[in-house]
């Protein structure tokens, strides 16, 4: 059997198929997170099964918060070395009462260094329930091949900070 459990368990399903797993065999769990408030939410994936070991406990965690990024992840394809492409990412602030402040925007990351990224002045002040402002993003490969990035998104909204990806590839 497989169950979810723990204090925030209604945040998380699984669809899991398998059945009998072959000696040596694997078997894959599709998770998915959709919280039912804001900050850290936590559960435990327990699995039930006549290999030893029994249950197994997966620890899975998410983090709820009102405001969203958009595109997610941001992939820039191929660009040449040295040359810039640019990709403006949406900051939504769904909190339905209260407005967001942007205090910082980071980049982190294996190639954190072929990627900038600043706030548009509106990102000071993104009013509530559905206010948006504007994030550039810019990638400048360094090196020819697939490069990596991580945009943090600092703000006063508890499930700060918000992160999406960024990819790109040198030609």
């Amino acid at each position: 059997s497989v169950t979810i459990i723990g204090a925030d368990a209604g945040d998380y399903a699984q669809n899991s198929t398998c059945g009998v797993i072959p000696a040596n065999g694997t078997c894959t769990f599709a998770m998915t997170f959709t919280p039912a408030a804001v900050g850290k939410r936590a559960a435990t994936l327990k699995i039930v099964e006549d290999g030893g070991g029994s249950p197994l406990s997966i620890k899975v965690s998410g983090l709820g918060t009102y405001v969203t990024l958009s595109p997610s992840p941001v992939a820039f394809g191929n660009v040449t070395v040295g040359n810039t492409a640019s990709a403006t990412v949406t900051l939504t602030n769904n909190n339905p009462t209260t407005a967001v402040s942007v205090s910082s925007v980071l980049i982190s990351g294996t190639d954190k260094q072929d990627f900038t990224a600043s706030a548009s002045p509106a990102c000071a002040s993104v009013a509530a329930n559905g206010g948006t402002c504007s994030i550039m993003v810019n990638f400048t490969p360094t090196k020819t091949g697939a490069r990596s990035g991580i945009l943090s998104v600092k703000d006063n909204d508890a499930g700060s900070p918000q992160t999406d990806n960024l990819t790109g590839t040198g030609q």
